[in-house]
């Protein structure tokens, strides 16, 4: 399939109206659609409806945001929501893909790579459903990410048997660990985590590194990248994103040999549609000049 093909699209560019209770996920592949996308990601947690509506979500998106910028806050493991991950969750998703024409490229966890004693135990039941999940939608990747303290390598081992017994039970989807939070915010960390399991892969995504190392990570990185959040916030007058040279990033990656999909991950204020097709037009622009600097 021609690279310039292989561009989704998540159902998180539509964070505002999905975490507000105006949009549910399963008129996501219908917008996809509208929007010229032929394959797309949904997350777990968007599967069901929140309870509380607008205000539960509202609350969620506040307290992760301010774990995002206060990072020594204590890490609670979250727990398994096993309703989202029934029969019952996947066949209205695949329903409405199928009558989009849109294919469910991929699904998202978020696990906890570190739990031990009965936190794994929660975490290998969340673990059958997501799997069951992704495979229910005739999904391709199934993305995770390491949970765990901001850069505690005292746990690597632990996460490195956890992915091993996760790939393993996901045999047959393609498994990408998310440089997300927690443990995944080292990139030294993620290399030696993937190093052990050669079954899983990175989801690289280049708006979660700070501006600092992110190069450095992305260099690291990229030999391992089998899925790529292509990260956008905003743009200019010209139709560059503002804080991200994607020229400079999809030419390292193209350097490391990746050829697998880009997922439009918008997260930026306001409506999204204009700036998802901005984010799309970009991709195809700097894939057509063969990955140099589109600027």
């Amino acid at each position: 399939e021609p690279m310039g093909n292989k561009i989704a699209l998540s159902a998180w560019s539509f964070h505002e109206a999905l975490l507000s209770g105006k949009m549910q996920q399963r008129e996501v592949p219908d917008a996809a659609a509208r929007l010229g996308f032929a394959a797309i990601e949904l997350l777990d947690i968007l599967a069901a409806p929140l309870p509380a509506g607008r205000w539960t979500g509202v609350a969620r998106w506040g307290w992760h945001a301010l774990r995002r910028g206060l990072p020594f806050l204590p890490h609670q493991p979250r727990q398994p929501r096993p309703k989202q991950y029934s029969a019952t969750v996947a066949e209205p998703l695949r329903r409405a893909a199928d009558s989009a024409g849109v294919r469910v490229l991929s699904w998202t966890l978020d696990t906890d790579l570190t739990a031990e004693g009965a936190a794994l135990e929660q975490q290998r039941a969340y673990w059958e459903r997501g799997i069951e999940t992704a495979r229910a939608l005739g999904c391709e990747v199934l993305r995770v990410t390491t949970g765990g303290r901001d850069g505690d390598g005292r746990v690597l081992r632990r996460a490195q048997a956890n992915l091993q017994e996760f790939v393993e039970m996901a045999a047959g989807l393609r498994v990408a660990v998310e440089n997300h939070w927690g443990l995944s915010r080292d990139p030294a960390l993620l290399v030696a985590l993937l190093e052990a399991v050669p079954g899983a892969g990175c989801c690289l995504d280049f708006g979660n590194w700070e501006e600092a190392i992110r190069e450095e990570a992305i260099r690291m990185l990229a030999p391992f990248t089998t899925h790529v959040h292509a990260k956008s916030f905003r743009f200019d007058a010209d139709g560059h994103e503002v804080n991200f040279d994607y020229g400079t990033i999809l030419g390292r990656l193209s350097e490391a040999g990746y050829e697998g999909w880009y997922v439009v991950e918008y997260e930026g204020d306001g409506p999204p549609e204009t700036a998802i097709r901005q984010t799309r037009q970009l991709l195809e622009r700097v894939i057509e000049d063969g990955v140099k600097d589109a600027r």
